[in-house]
């Protein structure tokens, strides 16, 4: 069991950083999907936040952390200079 939510963790990170670089780069701001995270995360806890297991909980921090990481990595990588959809 400990196994399938560590791939589950793995996979919630990718998916996170993914989707986090692809909407920072349409976007063009370092911000908008660790907004976009937490702001849909909020709703989900008004909804089952009183349901949530502890792998659960654990699955949506790792989620948090790929989508910071993704701001970063876009924010990091403009500043060395690839345009990243930019004129």
């Amino acid at each position: 069991m400990v196994t399938f939510w560590l791939l589950l963790d793995i996979l919630a990170i990718v998916a996170t950083f993914g989707f986090g670089v692809a909407i920072n780069m349409v976007f063009r701001r370092g911000w908008v999907s660790p907004v976009i995270y937490i702001v849909f995360s909020i709703y989900l806890m008004i909804r089952a936040a009183a349901r949530m297991t502890w792998p659960e909980w654990i699955l949506f921090f790792v989620g948090l952390i790929g989508a910071l990481l993704s701001g970063y990595a876009v924010r990091s990588l403009r500043k060395r200079g690839y345009s990243l959809f930019t004129r």
